[in-house]
This record gives C-alpha cells, structure tokens and sequence, in this order.
C-alpha cells in the first residue's frame, strides 16, 4: 500500500515542527521570566532587612552618642574618672568572693551541698537542725 503523499502533509508536517519549536521557545521564556521574579522577590526580601539593620544600628549609634553612654565607655574600657572621684581596684579573688556571699555573710555555695541531699534527709535537716 502506497500512500500518496501529499502537498498539505508536508504543510502539516512543517505546522507541527514550528508549533513545537514555538512552544518550547514560549516556555524557556516564561521559566526565565519566572526565574528573575523569584529573583527579585529574594532581592527585595533582603533590601528590607538590610533596612531594619540600618534603623537599629542608626538607633545604637544615637544611642552610642549620648554623654551617658560615653562616659561609661570611657570609664569601662579607657579606665578614665571625673575629677574628684577615686577608683578603687580590686583583685579577682575579692570579686569571687564577694560574688558567693549574700547579703547575711552566709555563702551562697551551701545551696548547691544542700540541692545534691536527698529529700528526706532535707526533711531530717530541716527540722532536727534549724538554722539560726
């Protein structure tokens, strides 16, 4: 069986080819399109909170240039004092020591001995020796 082939299947044939040809162009496009958008989406994402890291850092450098601030700068990292006033310099042992004791003088390090007890011997404690 032999087919004629005609003109229009040819023009059929050509149709196809350049539909699908158009096609496929039409859809790089629009992944291209679609790719820039999500691009510029990111973009402006990021815009914005490099904006809100501008406004805060705006606010700590007003904040920085108060006469305030500057003075316990100064007298933090510089060591510097106003006229008048003595600066008394402790050693780091005095800080530590200072640091676990409470307001009464007694050590704040019993509290940890006393947690590690088991709970009817902190009953037994408790009531049998009182503290003053």
């Amino acid at each position: 069986m032999n087919f004629p082939v005609s003109r229009w299947s040819f023009i059929m044939i050509g149709a196809g080819i350049l539909f699908f040809l158009l096609s496929f162009s039409t859809g790089r496009q629009t992944y291209q399109a679609w790719q820039i958008d999500h691009e510029i989406q990111g973009l402006q994402e990021q815009v914005q909170s490099l904006e809100g890291n501008k406004s805060e850092l705006l606010n700590s450098i007003q904040r920085l240039q108060t006469a305030d601030e500057i003075d316990k700068q100064a007298r933090s990292q510089l060591g510097l004092r106003k006229p008048g006033e003595r600066v008394i310099v402790l050693p780091e042992d005095a800080i530590k020591e200072f640091s676990t004791t409470s307001v009464h003088g007694t050590a704040l390090s019993d509290a940890p001995a006393s947690q590690a007890l088991s709970n009817p011997k902190k009953w037994l404690r408790y009531f049998f020796h009182p503290r003053p």
